[in-house]
């Protein structure tokens, strides 16, 4: 009698095992939910890309969209519910539908979050305000409404992203020595994790990033989600050769990181003798993607 038991148990036990639900960010679409309800047929379209400091909708239309595939490689579109994600949807540039969603869900009201980069492999969305990406954050886009609606009977949905990163942006003037393999750049108080509802920085990050140098090439960009209210980062360069070994090191501090805005620090890399001032010399300029670029001359 008891070996019948164990071998009910062991049953039981494969049974329940073989009907648990692993949801992997990777695969192109996914249901977490897993309820049998009547669904709704919904499109999403992803009309482009418009300015992160733009508040009202019409102020958005009146600038002209960049088209997203010119922007980033991936897309990843979710719906939550009472906290939860209950859909997603993954694409790569590569895919012939490309920034529109055709959805087939329960009539409800859901918040929708996408968020479109670059990254090595589709971004985690499993929890809304913890957004995560795997390897070094890329030009990153955002959408979210926490009161998206399914009817029974839909009409298109057009969205508009907005870029929700700040931009290092390394220029280096003088001559970079011919051993110079690499720059490492490591720097604390930006953040690697993006609130999906809020479209901001939500942990403190001490983010280490690569880039290998090419000839000729004396200008290099890392991105950062920002805080709110924003804060400045600390930001060390070492140049690096083959080896790994240290060529010529610079320190920044209060280094100031704000969604959609460039902040340029140019001056002569390996030749300077002087420790940078926190009194620099700082100019504004317009760019024609970002909303505005900060030079700094160190």
């Amino acid at each position: 009698m008891k070996r019948v038991k164990q071998a009910l148990l062991l049953t039981a036990l494969i049974l329940t095992t073989s009907c648990e639900k692993v949801v992997l960010d990777e695969t192109l679409s996914g249901d977490d939910n897993g309820v049998n309800t009547p669904t709704s047929n919904i499109t999403i379209h992803i009309s482009g890309v418009g300015n992160a400091e733009y508040e009202e909708n019409s102020a958005k239309t009146t600038r002209a969209m960049q088209p997203i595939e010119e922007l980033c490689t991936r897309i990843n579109l979710a719906l939550y519910q009472n906290g939860e994600r209950a859909y997603y949807v993954n694409q790569k540039s590569t895919d012939s539908d490309f920034g529109n969603f055709n959805l087939n869900v329960p009539t409800g009201i859901y918040t929708l979050m996408v968020v479109a980069h670059s990254g090595e492999s589709s971004a985690t969305t499993t929890n809304l305000r913890k957004i995560t990406f795997n390897g070094k954050i890329t030009d990153t886009f955002h959408y979210a409404d926490s009161l998206f609606e399914v009817h029974e009977t839909n009409s298109p949905v057009e969205i508009t992203l907005e870029r929700v990163v700040g931009m290092f942006r390394l220029d280096i003037t003088d001559t970079i020595p011919t051993e110079v393999a690499r720059l490492k750049f490591y720097y604390t108080g930006g953040s690697s994790t993006l609130d999906g509802l809020t479209g901001i920085g939500c942990v403190d990050s001490r983010q280490t990033e690569y880039r290998n140098v090419a000839p000729d090439v004396h200008v290099y960009d890392v991105y950062t989600f920002p805080h709110a209210p924003e804060k400045p980062i600390t930001m060390t360069i070492t140049a690096q050769d083959a080896n790994e070994s240290t060529i010529a090191e610079r320190k920044f501090v209060d280094v100031g990181i704000s969604k959609n805005k460039i902040t340029r620090y140019q001056g002569n890399f390996f030749n300077s003798t002087t420790t940078p001032s926190k009194d620099f010399n700082i100019s504004m300029t317009a760019d024609p993607d970002w909303l505005e670029e900060t030079t700094v001359s160190f």
